[in-house]
């Protein structure tokens, strides 16, 4: 009767059995790690948000309180093709409300009835 001395070899079993906990393990961690990589986004926006905000402000310090993205002004009106929103404008606010209005129209291609001017 001759004996085996070789290494003891792992079984199906047993190679079955930690791969399913190796799958267990990674089923419970992969929704945390989601969850992490979602708040890191979050994070992420909130910065670019308060930049923008931050940038924004300084503009109309710097600039008599204009917001950077209306540029229209008693002085300085830009063309349109709505009629209701050519000038003359009693004061900056409403010409940058007009432009404002102007704006939505174009982008959402709506006429005077359905976006009146404020």
């Amino acid at each position: 009767m001759k004996r085996w001395n070789h290494l003891r070899a792992f079984t199906l079993i047993e190679l079955l059995v930690v791969i399913a906990i190796i799958a267990l393990l990674i089923g419970i961690l992969l929704p945390a790690l989601g969850e992490a990589k979602r708040q890191g986004k979050f994070t992420q926006c909130i910065g670019k948000l308060q930049q923008l905000g931050v940038a924004t402000n300084s503009y109309a310090v710097t600039y008599q309180d204009k917001v950077v993205s209306f540029s229209w002004t008693t002085t300085l009106q830009g063309a349109t093709s709505f009629a209701d929103l050519r000038g003359p404008f009693a004061s900056d606010l409403s010409a940058s409300a007009a432009q404002a209005i102007d704006i939505i129209r174009r982008r959402a291609s709506l006429n005077a009835t359905q976006m009146p001017a404020i």
